[in-house]
């Protein structure tokens, strides 16, 4: 089956277009799911220190109001007298101008002994008194060593970010502590601003470990809860949560983030002053902002590939053009030249022509050649 040069060489440029856009898309969409991979743990990444910023920022909060509170005398003289009266003057007051001036509407202060007993909470004034040694290590702790502790703490009412101080009177003596209670309540309002959810949760084991009495545990257990989780916050994304309950959880220590159909999840830790894990922070945002990203470079791949078929076919074309105007005629014109040439020889035609291709390329040379030929061959035309 004869075959012309032109066929041949648009089958081979044909051949070479597709190969190079099999390429081309492989190399793209595979770049596609690594960027896409890149994404996801960018996302992971920026919301996990979003938490932690937040979580730091709370604790900074906390310090700063446990040092300004512990520094009015009345509660110093409260301590040193055993009077109550004059701890319950200064919470009463510093809760006053805190409604007034700050976005604390209501604080939780709990003062204790230095024998580990409470002496004041400004929540419950009328309860005190109670041994908190056996459950309350972190105020046993800084009891005993002086060094202020700034980190969640299981309690009987839930889990909570806690800032504990000595108490130091000015004669140096060791008064007490001083404890600054916060929820997590204007974390997850900082979160729902950002389109976001963050959810604490508290493991049970680790409750009932610490809350080592049936009494204290049921108060603790009023909480609702997720999986073997207690939610310790009051308000929390219902919809977010109730779309993890078939996340297998174990998975986010190996792969960091789990997408479901409509939620990004990840989560950080939540550890005490001894660097125990308490529980975890749920964090995330719906899919479709994380997917934004994505799906924006998704459409520069298909662009680049739209442009790469684009010019493929450019080039074809141009290709087929050229071969056309470059080969395929001069080398017909030549064809037709040699075949009258070799018929004149043998006597077929009376009459021949030189062959009319004027380039300076192979073509040319060779018309050159065959029309010396037909020159010497035969009277002048």
């Amino acid at each position: 089956m004869f075959i012309s040069i032109r066929q041949k060489v648009n089958i081979l440029f044909i051949l070479i277009a597709l190969l190079s856009l099999i390429i081309a898309a492989s190399v793209l969409f595979t770049n596609a799911s690594y960027y896409e991979n890149l994404v996801h743990e960018d996302s992971e990444t920026r919301l996990q220190q979003f938490a932690n910023d937040q979580i730091s920022f709370k604790k900074l909060i906390g310090l700063t109001n446990a040092i300004s509170i512990t520094n009015d005398n009345r509660i110093k003289k409260a301590l040193r007298m055993k009077n109550k009266l004059w701890a319950k003057m200064s919470l009463s007051d510093i809760s006053q101008n805190m409604q007034k001036d700050t976005p604390f509407n209501f604080i939780k202060v709990h003062i204790h002994t230095p024998d580990n007993h409470s002496f004041l909470r400004s929540w419950k004034l009328k309860i005190n008194g109670d041994d908190l040694s056996n459950f309350r290590h972190d105020v046993v702790h800084i009891n005993k060593t002086k060094i202020p502790i700034n980190a969640f703490q299981i309690g009987r009412d839930g889990l909570s970010l806690r800032s504990i101080i000595p108490v130091i009177d000015n004669d140096t003596q060791h008064l007490g502590s001083l404890e600054f209670m916060q929820s997590v309540d204007s974390i997850v309002h900082t979160f729902e601003r950002k389109d976001s959810s963050f959810v604490l949760l508290v493991n049970q084991n680790t409750v009932k470990d610490r809350l080592n009495s049936k009494s204290k545990f049921d108060n603790f257990s009023n909480l609702p809860t997720f999986k073997n989780y207690f939610i310790s916050q009051k308000s929390y994304d219902k919809t977010f949560l109730n779309e993890a309950i078939n996340i297998d959880f174990s998975l986010f220590e190996t792969d960091g983030h789990i997408l479901t159909s409509n939620y990004f999840y990840t989560t950080i830790p939540i550890k005490d002053y001894q660097n125990n894990q308490l529980g975890i922070a749920l964090i995330g945002k719906p899919l479709t902002y994380v997917n934004q990203a994505v799906n924006q470079m998704n459409k520069i791949i298909y662009l680049a590939l739209i442009t790469i078929i684009i010019m493929s076919l450019a080039l074809l074309i141009s290709q087929v053009i050229t071969i056309k105007i470059l080969v395929q005629n001069p080398l017909k014109e030549f064809q037709n030249g040699l075949i009258s040439f070799f018929n004149f020889l043998k006597s077929s035609d009376q009459h021949v022509s030189k062959i009319n291709i004027n380039t300076n390329d192979e073509f040319g040379q060779m018309s050159e050649v065959v029309n010396s030929n037909i020159q010497t061959s035969i009277i002048p035309i």
